[in-house]
């Protein structure tokens, strides 16, 4: 794995490894960002947003939790969860002001990149979010046909990646 996302692609955004010393500002930027599918759903048991800071913390020391920066302006976050062959994102999400930009598509491109021996690609979202879907498929990722509801209304679908060599 290469931490370093440097020169990848020709956008200025860039991928900053942390660690826990930004739980709080992780935490902060989970809420912003998941402030709108909460009111929407009202999933207080399972929104990000409502995550508790010494879960946060857990999740980075567990796995790899990156800041997306735009430039030097920090825009968003996505955590990689190594499963030895295959890769986990949960979650990737953008702060608000700086949706519909392509920052998350191109911090999951770069995020492959950085991990050159990973082949397969998996992540969850909501089912009735079209955009969200629309954005893993755009990015050549398949519904895996797995799902389950949090409540009525509201489905969470499985989607993978699969990438070869050449693709990187």
């Amino acid at each position: 794995m290469n931490k370093d996302s440097k020169n990848l692609f020709d956008k200025k955004i860039t991928l900053e490894h942390i660690d826990d010393t930004a739980a709080q500002k992780v935490k902060e930027m989970l809420e912003v960002s998941f402030c709108e599918l909460l009111c929407k759903y009202k999933d207080y048991d399972t929104s990000p947003a409502c995550e508790e800071l010494s879960s946060i913390r857990n999740k980075i020391n567990t796995s790899d939790y990156y800041f997306i920066k735009y430039d030097k302006t920090i825009v968003g976050a996505i955590r990689i969860i190594s499963k030895g062959e295959s890769c986990r994102v949960s979650p990737v999400f953008i702060l608000p002001k700086y949706r519909n930009k392509g920052y998350a598509r191109q911090a999951m491109l770069i995020s492959e990149k950085m991990y050159p021996d990973i082949f397969k690609w998996e992540l969850d979202t909501i089912k009735q979010e079209e955009y969200l879907v629309k954005l893993y498929k755009e990015l050549g990722y398949t519904v895996t046909g797995r799902e389950y509801d949090i409540k009525p209304g509201m489905t969470i679908i499985f989607m993978e990646k699969n990438i070869t060599a050449e693709s990187l």
